[in-house]
């Protein structure tokens, strides 16, 4: 069960993401099958102009997992990724 609930989320795990088409799902399936069953969490996604097809990808993952998806025609660079996910934020710890 995904829990969307803001008031609940007590952690939320920021990745930036850059082509990761083939690998992001089996990514969140690891971290999200270990982590939700300690803690009521949610990713945030700061995915940085992948030409791979990634944003498709991550739009259907979004429908089975609690995802804040954060993208962009163009390229940033990982800080900027990262910069732009922390500013994102609304839980009280982050990962």
């Amino acid at each position: 069960m995904i829990s969307t609930d803001l008031q609940n989320v007590e952690l939320e795990v920021l990745l930036p993401v850059y082509n990761e088409a083939e690998s992001i799902k089996h990514t969140l399936d690891e971290i999200y099958q270990v982590i939700s069953q300690i803690v009521n969490m949610r990713f945030i996604i700061s995915e940085d102009g992948s030409s791979d097809g990634t944003p498709q990808v991550l739009e259907d993952l979004a429908t089975q997992y609690p995802i804040k998806l954060i993208t962009g025609p163009k390229r940033k660079g990982y800080s900027r990724a990262v910069i732009d996910g922390l500013q994102m934020l609304e839980a009280p710890y982050v990962l």
